[in-house]
């Protein structure tokens, strides 16, 4: 993290620490949401604290290591000294942990997947604040924290927001589910590409809206190809900060195609983490505007004296018209017939991705309500993506405040002719209906309808 950075994430309130002043001896407390103690330790030791925190140990860990960079970074001193800083001045990290939250995490986990399987969650509230965290791992590792293939959970993030915000397409357009081209597998046949997880074709024309809906890599892919590749690469670093360096180098020798599909369908050389896919998707939930997600909220020592004191880390990505399109787009996702519906909740809307790797290799679901932000991931142990059933479970067990997404005045609901994507006219037969902008609608059908 740069100096830059960590300007625009933390700032400090006394402009020096002088670390030699320290007391001989102390600890360090992580303090929940509630004002309680989460965690007491007094020295800097991971195996320690995994023994001693349980379930908690990945959000302590994540919380205390992003307290040590904050005094590092803020004074220029080095890890150790920072970590010596914080326990000598008996240093209390305040977060935003919700211990219910982290026990309905578990609890989903648990009812949905079989305890070997490996996991992660995380949760966050709308301004970006990880309020609970668990992983199940059988090597150790912190699956929240470890970069993973986001798969089809990209494609509203490489390539739908940003070809809408652009007004290359809108929620009507039309793609016709076929395959984009021929390639030669390992074993030297010829293969239609790219396929969709339910290995058909419809060979039709199909709607934004609907690819979104039913996740057709076929959709994802031609759009991207309309959009740019360069261009979706450029969306992504620029806003996100993800690195994409080893598909760049890729798309210089051999051209765009040869990472079409990794830019698409999520194929990403080093991935993204599941901590960061929460804050991804903080776009779609507050008008385009992305939060990068943070544990510390605010240092004090042992004498109240607050030490450091988190600002927001805010940047706006796309346009509100964008977000809000989109918000409703991903909401179909989790209607009736989407590949999301079972991460529904009763009275509230829910809006979200599916994600799915070859072999069920990997399985995800981010979504989000009007109060909070989540991000499951789950391994191959699984024969299905039961990711959106541990996200409903989750959901359905802590409050939500708000129930319903605001009626947004700046986009609206119109009908359009199913077959030619285009406003409805006295001849259509077939009718859907999407959210457009005022500045991005299509014109009135005017094909032979048979």
């Amino acid at each position: 993290m740069t100096k830059k950075i960590a300007a625009i994430l933390l700032s400090l309130t006394v402009a020096v620490l002088v670390l030699s002043s320290c007391k001989a001896s102390g600890g360090i407390t992580v303090v929940g949401a509630d004002g309680q103690a989460v965690f007491e330790t007094d020295t800097f030791s991971p195996d320690k604290w995994k023994k001693e925190s349980g379930d908690k140990y990945c959000y302590i860990k994540s919380a205390i290591e992003e307290a040590v960079n904050a005094v590092m970074e803020n004074n220029g001193v080095s890890e150790k000294s920072a970590q010596s800083f914080l326990i000598k001045n008996n240093c209390r990290i305040v977060t935003a942990f919700d211990n219910a939250c982290q026990s309905a995490a578990k609890d989903s986990f648990l009812k949905n997947l079989e305890d070997s399987v490996e996991f992660a969650v995380v949760l966050t509230d709308t301004s970006g604040a990880v309020m609970a965290t668990y992983s199940n791992s059988s090597s150790g590792c912190d699956n929240t924290t470890e970069a993973k293939n986001p798969y089809s959970t990209i494609k509203p993030l490489s390539v739908y927001a940003p070809a809408l915000e652009a007004k290359v397409i809108n929620w009507s357009s039309m793609f016709e589910d076929s395959e984009y081209k021929k390639i030669t597998g390992q074993d030297g046949g010829i293969y239609s590409w790219p396929v969709n997880a339910t290995n058909r074709y419809e060979n039709k024309d199909v709607s934004v809206g609907y690819g979104v809906k039913q996740s057709l890599n076929t959709v994802a892919v031609k759009c991207l190809s309309r959009f740019g590749v360069k261009k979706s690469i450029s969306f992504l670093r620029s806003n996100f900060g993800i690195n994409l360096d080893d598909e760049s180098r890729k798309a210089e020798i051999y051209g765009d195609e040869e990472i079409l599909g990794n830019i698409a369908m999520g194929y990403l050389s080093r991935g993204v983490s599941v901590v960061d896919m929460a804050g991804y998707y903080s776009i779609f939930v507050n008008g385009g505007e992305y939060v990068r997600p943070y544990f510390v909220s605010s240092i004090t020592d042992a004498s109240g004296n607050e030490l450091l004191n988190r600002q927001a880390d805010k940047k706006q990505v796309i346009s509100r018209v964008t977000a809000n399109i989109m918000n409703r787009m991903l909401r179909e996702v989790v209607s009736v017939g989407g590949t999301g519906e079972k991460a529904a909740v009763d009275g509230v809307e829910i809006c979200g991705k599916t994600g799915t790797g070859n072999n069920n290799e990997g399985n995800w679901f981010v979504g989000f309500s009007p109060n909070y932000i989540c991000a499951v991931w789950h391994g191959s142990q699984m024969r299905d993506n039961t990711a959106p059933q541990v996200f409903s479970g989750l959901f359905s067990s802590i409050p939500q405040k708000i129930s319903r997404f605001p009626k947004y005045t700046d986009i609206s609901q119109m009908a359009y002719c199913a077959q030619s994507g285009k406003l409805l006219s006295e001849k259509c037969k077939k009718i859907e209906a999407g959210y457009f902008s005022p500045d991005n609608m299509p014109g009135i059908c005017d094909i032979i309808h048979k």
